[in-house]
């Protein structure tokens, strides 16, 4: 998990309106007994001076750079924090520190980034057409837990897609994120049930009653399953070889999100052995 960069909403809010405050004062309001007016006082100039363009422009600029740092203080106190939580590329974890901070950065400042090999830092599946995973969380950092912690969301996408992370443009989530189903399969010492966070494959997140209800059963039962078209219910990129990730928790107490990776054909099992 990335470290954070702990910010306090209030103090802004009441720097910003400090300065709004500031911003409708004259130049001749003072708080205390003010000095003797200068020969350059605005107090002192004629009315025709005071319509003077080049005064006026100056006077003007200030209220502007003044209404920049409300504007920005502002974006700072309203703009909900971003955490990667997981990123999964070419059916890999990554872990590189530097393009979990990459992601963090463009979710910050909203740029666009195209999904590949350059950005996610190398080809883990040479040969293979990839598609990437990525989880995070838009809130709050929760020290005691140390990780951020507010609404769940997913965002996917293939090679040179195009895509933006954050809490501002619409991006692809579950309808459901955050506990699509609890299976409540298994008795305790046999992982006490499954809860499903996310399901996508080739590229598209899955939330079909029938594909989850599907998945949940296996969850349930312990069977063995086979990773492909079937068991997801869609081929979302005919062609292509494709793999399934799934989000789950175990148990109703577990607070650490596993992650199920799996390729097209592999016969895996899913809960009641994993939990």
């Amino acid at each position: 998990m990335l470290a954070h960069l702990p910010s306090s909403a209030g103090a802004l809010q009441l720097f910003a309106g400090i300065l709004l405050f500031t911003q409708q004062l004259t130049p001749s309001t003072s708080i205390a007994t003010p000095p003797p007016p200068s020969s350059d006082s605005p107090a002192l100039l004629a009315p025709r001076d005071l319509h003077n363009p080049l005064i006026s422009k100056k006077l003007h600029a200030k209220r502007l750079d003044i209404t920049a740092i409300v504007d920005s203080l502002s974006h700072a106190v309203n703009t909900p924090t971003v955490y990667i939580s997981t990123i999964i590329y070419g059916a890999h974890t990554v872990t590189d520190p530097s393009v979990l901070a990459r992601c963090t950065d463009y979710a910050h400042t909203q740029e666009t980034f195209t999904v590949g090999n350059e950005f996610f830092g190398g080809d883990p599946s040479y040969g293979e057409r990839k598609w990437v995973f990525i989880a995070y969380t838009v809130g709050v950092w929760d020290d005691t837990k140390g990780k951020g912690k507010g609404q769940l969301r997913y965002t996917v996408g293939w090679e040179n897609d195009q895509r933006i992370l954050g809490d501002y443009h619409i991006v692809s989530t579950s309808p459901a994120a955050g506990g699509l189903l609890n299976t409540d399969g298994g008795e305790e010492g046999e992982g006490g049930g499954v809860r499903l966070y996310a399901i996508a494959y080739g590229g598209k997140l899955i939330n079909d009653a029938e594909t989850v209800q599907r998945i949940a059963g296996y969850a349930r039962s312990g069977a063995v399953f086979t990773v492909g078209n079937t068991l997801f219910g869609v081929d979302p990129e005919v062609g292509s070889r494709k793999y399934g990730v799934i989000a789950y928790k175990c148990g109703k107490g577990e607070e650490e999100m596993k992650y199920f990776v799996a390729w097209e054909d592999e016969r895996r099992t899913l809960g009641k052995w994993e939990c």
